[in-house]
């Protein structure tokens, strides 16, 4: 064993003074990455448009489907005061009533 660690040591001994390994620390060596950020940027603006965009497009969905609810319901309400009108007439409420139907089933389609 005392063998062993005195072999050990001449082996470390030889390798402190080896070629292998830099002994002097030169001046530092510049490491530093440099990336390119601008494609980075470009996408970063490109997204932000896009996301402006969309929200521009739902904005406008939103302000056409409360149009729609809107002309829906006062489509509803005349159909509703052209049956209350029909008073009597079974035939002509009957007709009214089924046009009611079938406008709030093309609804759900």
């Amino acid at each position: 064993m005392k063998d062993e660690e005195e072999r050990l040591k001449m082996l470390a001994g030889d390798l402190q003074q080896s070629d292998a390994i830099k002994h002097n620390a030169e001046e530092g060596e510049n490491l530093d990455v440099s990336v390119d950020t601008s494609r980075d940027a470009i996408t970063g603006a490109e997204t932000q448009r896009d996301n402006q965009n969309i929200n521009t497009i739902l904005r406008d969905l939103d302000k056409e489907n409360s149009k729609k609810k809107i002309e829906i319901l006062q489509a509803r309400e005349a159909m509703k005061i052209k049956i209350a009108k029909a008073g009597d007439d079974e035939d002509d409420k009957k007709r009214l009533m089924d046009q009611l139907k079938t406008f709030e089933a093309n609804l759900t389609d």
